[in-house]
């Protein structure tokens, strides 16, 4: 499950952890083998399921927090999901897709359209895996009761790109592809629906929490609660960031969304807007140094960047945080 044997001592663990995936990456790259570096969508449920029957059901609030990656490469969905979407190459080289900036400056990567389709249809299925994992968990919460009493929120922490203007995974840049998240948000309770257009943010996910539960330790955080929305939300300013390593990416950028705008400007000096309503691929760079909208968006940008801290105080992780996070991407 990407953690290593349990019954060796923790340095032990650590180190046949990091021996297992050099010797796993190396037979990557001679046979095209790959390694789920991860616990399935099933497994991930049976254990959340363990945890709140430990709970018990006798009215005490709890908080629970499920981490699915099934949608993450190597894209290995299991049967019948692997064989729902079309697409699926009865064999597939993944040493010819190396994830990243695959063709700096170019607008497309130039994988083939059959390569394309098979990441796509397996991105797909361990999307609709997740989906019955997920669709477990809520069946578990309505035969014990708790479901209406339930905050439930469903987010992705980003998206996946398949060849767009070079670009394979996530993480690398930030144009909609990689950044625009789903949000699905149910209320204790609640019976109707509603759509929301306007921008809003993982930030905003604490907040929210604070307002529904009457969490006092989390008033203080960044965001705003949805249930706040109102229609000037429109108006209000969002960032967000890339920054992948040079040896995979040209530039690192930043983006501001504004009023349905999106200006985009990158470490490499190159500078681009969108109207994310007429252009949602982001195909028409609208950017002109000496037009207003442009102008405004640069100055306020960088009176972000500003007003952001200089430096973070470095804070100390445990050996085996710092082994997981890896294990997630999340340290290199």
């Amino acid at each position: 499950d990407g953690r290593g044997p349990k019954a060796l001592p923790r340095e032990w663990r650590r180190k046949s952890y990091y021996l297992r995936r050099s010797v796993t990456s190396t037979l990557d790259l001679l046979v095209g083998r790959t390694e789920l570096p991860y616990r399935r969508g099933g497994v991930v449920t049976d254990e959340a399921l363990t945890q709140l029957d430990a709970l018990g059901h006798d009215g005490a609030p709890f908080f629970l927090f499920v981490n699915y990656m099934d949608a993450h490469n190597p894209y290995l969905p299991p049967p019948p999901f692997d064989t729902r979407f079309p697409g699926k190459a009865r064999a597939f080289d993944w040493r010819k897709y190396p994830f990243g900036r695959t063709a700096a400056g170019q607008r497309d990567s130039g994988i083939s359209e059959a390569a394309r389709a098979h990441l796509i249809s397996q991105y797909d299925g361990g999307i609709a895996y997740e989906d019955a994992e997920i669709g477990r968990l809520f069946a578990y919460l309505q035969r014990t009761g708790l479901y209406d009493k339930t905050l439930v929120m469903v987010a992705s922490d980003h998206g996946e790109s398949f060849g767009a203007r070079g670009f394979l995974g996530h993480g690398e840049s930030v144009y909609q592809d990689q950044v625009h998240m789903t949000l699905l948000v149910r209320y204790p309770g609640q019976r109707e629906g509603r759509v929301v257009e306007q921008f809003v943010s993982g930030v905003d996910l604490a907040p929210t929490i604070a307002e529904v539960t009457r969490c006092d330790g989390l008033r203080n955080v960044q965001g705003h609660s949805l249930l706040s929305l109102s229609d000037d939300a429109q108006a209000r300013e969002l960032l967000a960031e890339a920054f992948p390593p040079l040896v995979r990416a040209p530039a690192q950028q930043r983006a501001l969304f504004s009023n349905g705008l999106k200006f985009v400007r990158s470490t490499d000096g190159s500078q681009e807007l969108y109207d994310l309503k007429a252009d949602p691929g982001e195909r028409r760079n609208l950017f002109n140094a000496g037009e207003g909208r442009s102008q405004r968006l640069q100055a306020r940008l960088s009176e972000w960047i500003r007003l952001m801290p200089s430096a973070a105080k470095p804070v100390p992780l445990d050996p085996d945080a710092i082994e997981r996070l890896r294990a997630l991407g999340y340290v290199r």
